[in-house]
């Protein structure tokens, strides 16, 4: 009997450990399933996530493709309205502009050799061939430092172009050279590409605003005219509500403009405004989104009267999606055109003076006494 008892708890021991087996291999089954499924469900994230980067990815292509056509537009834009007559103008032939120094393209100096050292010029306006061989190295330096003692002459520099031509050749019996058409392209492309442009979309920065966003094709080259003529140290846009702004420039009287910004129209802070490169009126008139404030404040010193008209009407109405705000009767709400000044005004009339902007109460006991001036006279 107890042989039986010892065979029975052997086949109950074997049955017990078989199920453990089973049960054993049954979990290794589950624990493999499960680490497959979750191994699939992460190659479906991971194939999901580089869809959505390859998804963002030419996103962003598309947007830099779009912006640089967008960029590049408003540089053949901008190019263009520079080399009108009147704004910067255009002359394949060196020249001498009404600073007396050497030019040529539009606008561009060239003060030494290295500045043409890599530029090509020709006796005749034709590309560089047999019969129009390139100038070397010699005959550009020659060239420059006669160009130089012609225009240190004043009565030079104050000639159109082609009376320059005639006048320099009855001075050295030869012809001002030729540059390549192509070549002065590139060079003023890439500087408002380079310079101006990013100069115009800081400044645009500065004032909480996107150049390309918030101002129409128009006012974009108006800017661009404004940067390339003046530079980025005398053409500086500023949000006067930024106190981080005020701190960090070289101004005098920050704590006078972060406790009032509209203190910029007193005459001593305005000056100090002006020497340092900044345009507060016309900061404040693109800020306010303020058509009058900006028409106001566009005039410059040293520009011709076309210049400025054509720029003007560049600014007739600067912003997009018809955000522009025409203040009642035509007055700046925060611009030097409250007072109907221009930010160079100060500049020219060194004893203009700024008149404080009178109240309501004090308009109305103006008006108040002028009707009882006219009833007197009648008494």
């Amino acid at each position: 009997m107890r042989l039986w008892d010892e065979i029975a708890a052997l086949f109950d021991a074997y049955d017990e450990e078989e199920e453990e087996r089973k049960r054993r291999e049954e979990e290794e089954r589950k624990r493999r399933e499960e680490e497959e499924r979750q191994e699939e469900l992460e190659k479906e994230e991971r194939e999901r996530q580089e869809a959505l980067e390859g998804e963002r990815e030419q996103q962003e292509k598309l947007e830099e493709l779009a912006h640089k056509e967008e960029e590049e537009r408003v540089v053949q834009k901008a190019y263009e309205h520079l080399k009108k007559d009147g704004i910067e103008g255009y002359s394949q032939r060196p020249y001498c502009d009404d600073k007396g120094k050497n030019t040529v393209g539009v606008g561009y100096r060239i003060p030494n050799y290295s500045k043409i050292k890599d530029l090509t010029m020709t006796s005749q306006n034709a590309p560089a061939s047999d019969d129009n061989p390139a100038w070397d190295e010699e005959k550009k330096r020659d060239f420059i430092k006669k160009l130089d003692a012609f225009c240190e002459k004043e009565e030079n520099s104050n000639m159109r172009p082609n009376q320059q031509k005639s006048a320099y050749y009855a001075m050295y019996s030869e012809e001002m050279p030729y540059f390549q058409e192509e070549e002065l392209e590139d060079i003023a492309k890439k500087y408002i590409r380079k310079t101006a442009l990013p100069e115009a979309e800081k400044n645009m920065n500065n004032l909480k605003m996107d150049f390309y966003k918030d101002l129409n094709p128009d006012a974009q080259t108006g800017l661009i005219d404004m940067q390339y003529n003046l530079g980025g140290e005398k053409f500086k846009l500023i949000d006067l509500y930024d106190h981080q702004q005020i701190d960090k420039s070289p101004l005098k009287f920050k704590e006078e403009l972060k406790a009032n910004p509209m203190r910029y129209l007193e005459k001593e802070i305005n000056d100090d405004l002006l020497k340092n490169g900044y345009w507060p009126g016309l900061s404040m008139g693109l800020k306010n989104r303020d058509v009058a404030g900006v028409q106001g404040n566009l005039h410059r010193d040293g520009v011709g009267q076309k210049r400025q008209n054509t720029v003007q009407g560049l600014f007739n109405n600067p912003f997009r999606e018809n955000n522009a705000v025409m203040p009642k009767d035509n007055l700046s709400q925060g611009g030097l055109g409250q007072n109907g000044l221009q930010p160079n005004a100060l500049e020219q009339n060194p004893y203009s003076q700024i008149m404080p902007v009178k109240s309501q109460e004090e308009e109305d006991l103006e008006e108040l006494l002028k009707r009882l001036r006219r009833m007197r006279r009648g008494w």
